[in-house]
């Protein structure tokens, strides 16, 4: 699956109204983890790691 099919899908799957993409360069896990840990209490995320990227999506149920 391509990564923009799998936002397509996400997007499908899911309620959500806003889907951000983050290119985290670099190959060290504790750098990874690093942002990982600032960026998910900014956005209440659900984050999918392909690659490089990570897809962060804001989920709202109603």
């Amino acid at each position: 699956m391509a990564f923009n099919d799998f936002i397509a899908l996400a997007e499908k799957i899911f309620n959500i109204h806003m889907i951000k993409v983050f290119k985290i360069i670099g190959s060290k896990l504790e750098r990874r983890k690093a942002i990982l840990r600032i960026i998910r209490p900014l956005y209440s995320v659900f984050a999918v790691k392909h690659k490089n990227h990570f897809v962060v999506m804001r989920v709202y149920n109603f």
